[in-house]
């Protein structure tokens, strides 16, 4: 017996030598040779134990864990009921299952040919005929199968009854050439023929030819059926009130071509006194607008332009257009009588100065070329009236109407 390594119970691997002095770490020393059965009659301590070869003599149940044991040879038959023995190898089987390369099930006559499928020549045929139910329980949920050829043939045909024997690489490629070969709408040559039943819901609902027309408007028969009685309701409308000549006198009524035309050869039509141009553009009976802003029909708001903005006559100031005298407007000339003049106005063709102290002085240019005004240009047909504030006077205006006319009126 060679050397045993036991560890302790912290776990520290120790070794008891059979044979020797021992070593360091052996508080154990043991020269005792063992021999035949030992007993071990308490659990070993926890940790590694190698014991060596063990004999098992009886194993009680065991439903808890995993336990690897190496090779074991069962040398009775086991115990009735379930035995989950994992992986098994079968290194043969007895020759009452076998005969010459075939397993036989049951050891009846029936037989399974099992061979190699490893190779593209080898085939799985039936060695005997018949029908027989084999029973398979426990079955998995999946299963793979390994060394298969890439492809395998299946000699012989499939019978489909009454449509014969099924060719698998020429009779389904016929079927495949006979279908479009995309999708999508395809011309009436390049289409899949199908025809309608004569009875289906189609023919029903839709018609035959040979439908008859219908005898009332709401009789339950087809729509071909229906359009005949339509037809001949048509027929008989135009026949009894000469559609065909009223058809043509409305024809002759309307313009022989579309675009422009004069008067005599367009439709008449005339607009409701009530509708979008009426009341927007107006009628010849509505008033002058009284504001410039105002909810009024055109005709209204043009009368109130002829009739107040462009008023004939002279108005006040609030009722006038402002205007402004172009910046090289010619010479106005202004002639007054000179009876007509006020005696506080004069004629000045020459330069001078009011005075001051004047509450208003009012300069007129009617000469025919500018003057000056306070050293400033007074254009010809000008005029101008300095007034102080309210209870002030006018500082001294110097002036020069050389080569002109000024009329100065002052208070």
């Amino acid at each position: 017996m060679t050397t045993l390594k036991i560890k302790d119970a912290d776990g520290a691997t120790k070794h008891v030598a059979t044979t020797g002095t021992g070593t360091a770490d052996d508080p154990i020393k043991t020269q005792q040779s063992i021999t035949g059965a030992v007993e071990i009659s308490q659990a070993l301590p926890a940790g590694e134990n190698i014991i060596g070869k063990v004999e098992v003599t009886a194993m009680p149940p065991i439903s808890v864990g995993d336990i690897s044991i190496g090779e074991v040879t069962i040398g009775a038959a086991l115990p009735a009921g379930e035995n989950n023995i994992g992986n098994v190898d079968i290194v043969s089987f007895p020759p009452s299952m076998v005969s010459t390369d075939k397993l036989k099930v049951e050891a009846t006559a029936t037989e399974f040919d099992i061979r190699d499928l490893s190779s593209d020549t080898d085939s799985v045929a039936s060695v005997q005929s018949g029908t027989w139910s084999v029973g398979v329980s426990n079955f998995p949920a999946s299963f793979q199968v390994s060394n298969l050829p890439a492809t395998q043939t299946i000699a012989g045909s499939v019978d489909l009854g009454a449509t014969g024997n099924l060719v698998i690489s020429s009779d389904v490629q016929a079927v495949r050439d006979r279908l479009p070969a995309t999708l999508g709408g395809k011309t009436a040559a390049s289409s899949f023929p199908v025809t309608l039943s004569t009875d289906g819901p189609f023919a029903t609902n839709f018609g035959l030819q040979a439908d008859a027309a219908a005898a009332g408007d709401t009789d339950t028969t087809s729509f071909l059926g229906l359009f005949k009685r339509l037809l001949q309701r048509v027929t008989a409308l135009i026949n009894s009130v000469g559609l065909d000549t009223t058809l043509q006198s409305i024809r002759d009524r309307l313009p022989v071509t579309l675009g422009t035309k004069t008067a005599a050869n367009s439709l008449p039509v005339t607009l409701s006194s009530d509708g979008a141009f009426s009341t927007n553009f107006g009628s010849t009976s509505d008033s002058a607008a009284t504001t410039d802003t105002g909810s009024f029909s055109l005709l209204a708001l043009f009368k109130r332009l002829l009739s107040v903005t462009l008023a004939k006559g002279q108005a006040v100031m609030a009722s006038s257009i402002s205007v402004a005298i172009a910046s090289n407007q010619s010479a106005i000339p202004v002639t007054l009588p000179s009876t007509q003049i006020p005696a506080n106005y004069a004629p000045v063709t020459t330069s001078g100065t009011v005075a001051a102290g004047k509450y208003s002085v009012t300069f007129c240019n009617f000469g025919s070329a500018a003057g000056l005004l306070l050293g400033n240009s007074f254009p010809a047909g000008a005029s101008i009236n300095f007034t102080p504030p309210p209870g002030m006077t006018l500082s001294a205006i110097a002036y020069d109407a050389t080569g002109t006319t000024f009329l100065i009126g002052s208070l």
